[in-house]
């Protein structure tokens, strides 16, 4: 009970298809625990405006799925849905691989990136302002503070530094859907600009 939604998965990518049998790689009792932590921090933010969601565990060795858990109730309002394969907005998560090529293109962390606010320009030549979650602008600031403090105008700095380009091609060889070409996101991509399944994300 709990794993209706990786079983649910595992047939309809067609891992049984022609097969009497299916192995899986669920651990049952962390299985167990995630349901049960997710079902409670549901509950917990319902007053704030929470009404479900997903939470996946990976084996960082081999990628095998070991917790599930594609609603927070199988029984309750969208219990059907799949959480984890739907594309969602990814917040500050993509700020990582789009540190790692600023890395493999010669930058350290201490290279001085510049936390301010630049004005974006998206694919159609409308503009917009992002901000740091504290509405701050910290001038230059070492890459290692900017990562750790995950800070939105720096982030912005790096990618417009390594491009929207070889941004979108790490995201494809990493397995993430892109749908679009770059220039379509720019670099506000390293801002969730782009629409990832946590699924995926997380492998």
């Amino acid at each position: 009970r709990g794993a209706e939604g990786f079983v649910d998965a595992l047939f309809r990518s067609g891992a049984g298809a022609g097969e009497r049998s299916v192995r899986g790689s669920l651990d049952r009792q962390l299985q167990q625990d995630a349901s049960t932590l997710m079902a409670s921090t549901v509950a917990r933010w319902r007053a704030r405006g929470a009404s479900n969601g997903a939470a996946v565990v990976l084996a960082n060795g081999t990628g095998e799925v070991l917790a599930y858990v594609a609603a927070a109730d199988p029984a309750g309002p969208g219990g059907a849905l799949d959480l984890l394969r739907a594309p969602r907005q990814p917040g500050s998560t993509l700020k990582t691989f789009v540190y790692s090529l600023l890395f493999e293109r010669g930058a350290t962390p201490m290279t001085v990136m510049a936390d301010v606010q630049v004005p974006l320009r998206g694919a159609h030549g409308e503009t917009a302002e992002a901000r740091d979650y504290d509405g701050m602008e910290r001038g230059p600031v070492a890459a290692r503070d900017a990562l750790a403090s995950s800070l939105n105008l720096a982030a912005l700095d790096a990618a417009t530094r390594v491009g929207a380009a070889p941004i979108v091609q790490r995201m494809r060889a990493l397995g993430i859907n892109v749908p679009r070409e770059a220039d379509h996101y720019g670099p506000g991509i390293v801002l969730g600009g782009l629409d990832v399944a946590p699924l995926a994300l997380a492998h």
